[in-house]
């Protein structure tokens, strides 16, 4: 699937009755201002810390392209090393961060993810799906 990105501004003329306190809409004038196609999938290296791994969240950041890319407030479903590991939900308000992934942690803490782990991590907008790809161990990438 192919997904496209518009940046789209919009003038809007309207009549307002001040006796009624009534706002009528006249016309509303579109105008597309960019157009980008957009990639459904991002990825990052990013590395785990003590805090991440005590609290079950991760925090990627805002402003790269996978943090940047992760709806607020929407379940997220989770692979680890290409296997389905469960749901997670993203936070409501800060951009890249997301949460409930304490299970998932307890579950493979130093197995696969240690304080400061270098991970790779994924996101597919079409699926919203958080990969998550780590070597045994917890070793460097």
């Amino acid at each position: 699937m192919e997904l496209k990105k518009f940046i789209v501004d919009f003038t809007i003329e309207m009549l307002y009755n001040v006796e009624k306190d009534e706002l009528s809409i006249i016309e509303t004038r579109p105008n597309v201002v960019k157009v980008e196609t957009v990639n459904t999938k991002h990825t990052i290296e990013h590395y785990v810390t003590d805090a991440e791994i005590k609290y079950g969240i991760l925090l990627l950041g805002a402003k790269n392209e996978v943090g940047s890319n992760i709806p607020l407030d929407t379940e997220i479903t989770v692979k680890l090393n290409g296997n389905n590991f469960g749901k997670a939900k993203s936070h409501k308000k800060i951009k890249g961060r997301v949460d409930r992934l304490k299970r998932i942690f307890n579950l493979i803490i130093g197995d696969l993810i240690r304080n400061d782990s270098k991970i790779t991590v994924s996101f597919d907008l079409e699926s919203n799906t958080l990969e998550i790809i780590t070597k045994k161990g917890g070793d460097k990438i």
